[in-house]
């Protein structure tokens, strides 16, 4: 007898909802019913996405894969409270925190992202046995030498007579005075000085030469520069020591201090670093240094990091003056801070890739790439399918790169010729390669060069005999972000700045192709695989066009059906203006795009954007690095950067008048934003990312003039 529908849905969804058990056990490697389910987010999980599997077999088929499993768990998991441990008790997420990154400004970088990980996707850890935590790239270069300590204040106004500021190193107290030209800037007595409080700047000027006199600055161990109406003063020793001097002024001053202590003193500059006591319901210090690094004295890592699937290893890539470099870490928790990074580039803890699994942590070992170029554009994809241990990263002379043993063998570059050819030159012209994006489901490479092609490579035989597809040319306006792929249906999404169309039809367009797409292939409107999303050839993004994101429609269709969103530009009369597009996917077909809000009141930059499902609220977030729109619907705080949230649950009312479910300021616009979890552990539903500018940031154990690592809750954005 034939099944009933219900019963077919029913025993469909005992059957897959087993399938992804079976692949947890095995992802784990532990019972079910046993010990946390560990969960690591980077950059390439955006990346590698799946819809629901269209029957049964697919559903087995890709509860095998690992980031299937584990974007499966961020879906659907339930997270409740266990009650056990040490986890945060309070209400609500109302936490959040902006924590020192670096100077000038430490961050991720434009379209990377942190990578997250977490010990139990069912609770936010705190403490024992494993705190969750966040990593970051600082894209500066890593350093030995000791940094000096600094602070600014601003005059709002001349000064009041015989009003003060005042100077203390712990040891030591100087106090200023302010008085008229009688006086003028002279030193009293040590530890007593006057400033003339006319002059430029409000007396800025004067309160800055005063202070270098003999007996007043070097008293306390200070010396002071003006600029306009503000003041910098910078320790005379170099050092985290430094960061203890505190400020403060009468009101009658017309002085403010932007921090109560000094700040940015350093005894080294961190490449790589990491924080934990994450949550607002954590107790000490919210976030806490957990650890960091400098990995190479010179070297930058300017692309996101990932991490192995237990949490305990990072790779990266940083470059130096040899070219691009391999990392990979192991991490200890300790003492070391971005102000105070561990050095790794001894001997003893720079070991070669042979000694690496024995090594002590914290250790290192690098692998140079085997072209010797540098890389700038690509972040390394790990694949976690068990067996495997491969990494797969691009570089600046359009040469794909394969190293294997990672993250639990011996690591290597594959280096080879003949049959398979690795590393695999994909073009014969240098071009910036974008971050690699792999489906073992097709075993393909896919991977976009910073000009105008599309690029499969077998994960086998690399560039080898027939091992390399090269599309056809996408664009003249060229690609920055990777391809998006959803090995449920076999698509490919490349988001290409400005199309192959001719004058002005050119557009913004995304480029739909199938995972086994041919030589040559090309992508148009006509064709039937192109959305495009700018209102004319005069609208296309000024700079970068990075990815967009699916809402939970299409996550949770059998077929790929939902919305895509994604951030270009329309007009706003004759000025082009940052806009964000939806666009319709029916069975994995782009539709016509839907024009949104105008989040930018110009041709302003605007980041990647990320969906994330919690509860029963669909989200996208995103961010403009300049302009931000203040009037209604969006409602920045400022016309300046502003990074903002839409509820999408309803894709139905999208359109121009769709207003912002959040908004914050944020300097110079964000990096891609890394989604915690959804609702449940108090304290835990947050985004992470990195402004792109320089900022204050004010969180106690982290105070800093530079970069921010930045927290911040998913409803509230605040």
């Amino acid at each position: 007898m034939k099944l009933s529908n219900l019963w077919r849905s029913r025993l469909a969804q005992i059957l897959i909802g087993a399938a992804v058990l079976i692949a947890l056990v095995v992802v784990r490697g532990t019972s079910a019913q046993n010990g946390p389910v560990h969960m690591a987010t980077d950059w390439s999980h955006r990346h590698l996405i799946f819809s629901q599997p269209s029957s049964l077999m697919d559903g087995f088929r890709l509860s095998r894969n690992p980031r299937y499993v584990q974007q499966w768990m961020r879906r659907n998991a339930e997270k409740k409270r266990s009650g056990q441990g040490n986890q945060p008790q309070t209400n609500g997420i109302e936490g959040d925190w902006n924590v020192y990154l670096g100077n000038p400004v430490g961050g991720v970088g434009a379209g990377n992202y942190p990578a997250k990980f977490s010990f139990d996707i069912t609770a936010a850890s705190c403490t024992a046995p494993q705190p969750d935590f966040v990593v970051y790239n600082t894209s500066l270069a890593g350093s030995d030498t000791a940094v000096a300590a600094v602070d600014t204040g601003t005059f709002a106004a001349r000064p009041a007579v015989s009003s003060s500021i005042t100077i203390d190193n712990g040891n030591d107290t100087l106090t200023m005075i302010a008085e008229t030209a009688t006086l003028g800037n002279s030193n009293l007595a040590p530890g007593i000085g006057t400033f003339n409080r006319a002059g430029a700047g409000n007396g800025a000027a004067n309160f800055a030469a005063a202070v270098n006199l003999n007996g007043n600055g070097n008293f306390v161990g200070v010396t002071a520069t003006s600029a306009g109406d503000e003041v910098t003063l910078t320790a005379t020793t170099a050092g985290i020591a430094g960061n203890g001097i505190t400020v403060s002024s009468v009101a009658s001053s017309n002085f403010t201090w932007t921090f109560n202590n000094f700040v940015d003193g350093a005894s080294g500059v961190a490449t790589v670093a990491a924080f934990d006591n994450l949550y607002s319901g954590c107790s000490g210090s919210v976030p806490s240094p957990y650890w960091a690094y400098n990995t190479g004295t010179g070297a930058t890592a300017a692309t996101s990091v990932v991490l192995s699937a237990d949490g305990s290893q990072v790779a990266f890539v940083q470059n130096t003056g040899a070219g691009a470099q391999l990392v990979l870490l192991k991490w200890a928790a300790g003492t070391s801070s971005v102000t105070s990074p561990e050095d790794l580039t001894g001997p003893s803890t720079n070991v070669s890739n042979a000694n690496y699994r024995a090594c002590t942590a914290p250790c290192m070992t690098t692998l140079t790439f085997a072209d010797g170029a540098a890389d700038t554009m690509s972040s390394p994809f790990y694949d976690y399918n068990p067996g495997d241990d491969a990494l797969y990263v691009g570089d600046n002379a359009t040469t794909l790169h394969k190293f294997t043993g990672v993250f639990s063998g011996t690591p290597i570059e594959t280096v080879s010729t003949g049959a398979d050819v690795w590393p695999a030159v994909l073009n014969a012209t240098a071009h910036q390669l974008t971050s690699p994006v792999y489906d073992s489901n097709s075993g393909e490479i896919f991977v976009t060069d910073n000009v105008r092609v599309l690029y499969r490579v077998d994960h086998i035989i690399g560039h080898g005999a027939g091992g390399t597809v090269a599309s056809g040319s996408l664009g003249t306006n060229g690609i920055t972000d990777s391809p998006t792929v959803d090995p449920s249906i076999g698509n490919v999404y490349v988001f290409v700045r400005g199309d192959s169309a001719a004058g002005a039809a050119k557009r913004s367009g995304v480029c739909q192709f199938t995972t086994s797409f041919a030589a040559g292939s090309t992508c148009s409107v006509a064709g039937g695989n192109e959305a495009q999303v700018s209102a004319s050839n005069a609208t296309l993004p000024g700079t970068r066009f990075f990815a967009g994101d699916f809402d939970n429609g299409y996550f949770s269709s059998a077929n790929g059906t939902g919305n895509l969103y994604v951030c270009a530009n329309s007009l706003v009369g004759a000025t082009t203006a940052t806009t964000v597009w939806q666009i319709p996917v029916t069975a994995g077909v782009l539709g016509t795009p839907v024009e949104g809000p105008q989040i930018a009141t110009a041709n302003a930059e605007c980041s990647p954007v990320t969906e994330f499902m919690n509860g029963a609220t669909d989200r996208i977030f995103l961010s403009v690095a300049a302009s931000g729109q203040t009037a209604a619907p969006i409602g920045c705080p400022l016309n300046t950067g502003c990074i903002m949230s839409f509820d999408i649950t309803n894709p139905a009312i999208w359109g121009t008048a769709t207003a912002t479910a959040a908004t914050a300021s944020v300097a110079g616009g964000s990096s891609g934003v890394i989604i915690d979890s959804s609702s449940g552990p108090p304290g835990s539903s947050q985004i992470y990312f990195t402004p792109l500018a320089t900022g204050n940031c004010t969180t106690a154990t982290g105070q800093g003039i530079g970069g921010c690592a930045i927290q911040a809750s998913q409803a509230a954005i605040q």
